[in-house]
């Protein structure tokens, strides 16, 4: 057994009565340490374009980084549970942005900004994201929304 499968060990709540493993209700909960988060690294569920720092990984969370490009887009969307974030973006219906020399988006402005981490989560762990508290300090409002997904800020098990 690998550490990170040692880690996340199932555990007979895990599994509901008929057998069937839970896709969703949450009926296990819990924030997972920087240990966990680690072990997650290095089984390849968390990666990142980039190598992900050591910064990055805080005691029960991992700091987010934006990529290089910023897309100015009419309104924000979910792409629902059968498509894609960019299934969703028609082309044509944005402007790219330039993110590497740096930029100033505009105030009121919708901006769909890819990050450089993404995930391959086991059936068993669903992801939450929340804004540092310096971005609401900045008047910044943020979502995340991801492929597949039916809800902001959620990443959803498997």
């Amino acid at each position: 057994m690998s550490p990170s499968d040692q880690l996340f060990e199932a555990r007979p709540e895990d599994t509901p009565i008929s057998g069937e493993p839970r896709k969703s209700g949450l009926g296990r909960t819990g924030i997972l340490p920087s240990q966990a988060i680690r072990a997650l690294i290095a089984a390849g569920e968390i990666a990142g374009m980039s190598e992900i720092e050591e910064g990055q990984i805080q005691p029960a969370s991992l700091d987010l980084r934006l990529g290089k490009v910023a897309y100015r887009i009419r309104a924000s969307f979910l792409p629902g549970t059968k498509a894609t974030v960019r299934e969703k973006l028609a082309p044509g219906t944005f402007h790219e942005i330039d993110l590497t020399k740096g930029a100033v988006l505009e105030a009121g402005c919708v901006y769909l900004v890819p990050l450089i981490e993404h995930l391959k989560l086991r059936p068993t762990i669903a992801a939450f994201a929340n804004p540092k508290s310096s971005t609401g300090r900045l008047d910044v409002f943020t979502r995340l929304i991801g492929d597949y997904q039916g809800s902001f800020d959620t990443v959803e098990e498997g």
